[in-house]
């Protein structure tokens, strides 16, 4: 079977489909969750940067500037920036 082909029972469109969901969700299908936690290649970075950017909200409220407070997360400025920047709003390219 070539790669990229879904079996029978992987094809939601199947009738051998069986919606299990997972420890998040019962059902796949009517999943909460934008992306899949099984898709997510790289969770154990997106909990990293979470807490990165749980402490560096706190500290700036904390009167803190994000050149200030980044060496306290461990990152540099450039890289609080990017944490900072909404999610929406795609990164400029030159």
């Amino acid at each position: 079977m070539p790669l990229g082909t879904p079996t029978a029972d992987r094809d939601p469109l199947s009738p051998l489909y069986k919606d299990t969901g997972c420890h998040f969700h019962p059902a796949c299908l009517s999943c909460p969750l934008p992306v899949c936690y099984l898709e997510d290649v790289r969770p154990h970075v997106r909990a990293r940067n979470s807490a990165r950017l749980a402490l560096l909200r706190r500290l700036m409220e904390g009167g803190l500037s994000v050149k200030e407070a980044a060496p306290y997360v461990g990152i540099s400025p450039r890289h609080a920036f990017r944490l900072l920047r909404p999610l929406d709003k795609p990164a400029q390219t030159r």
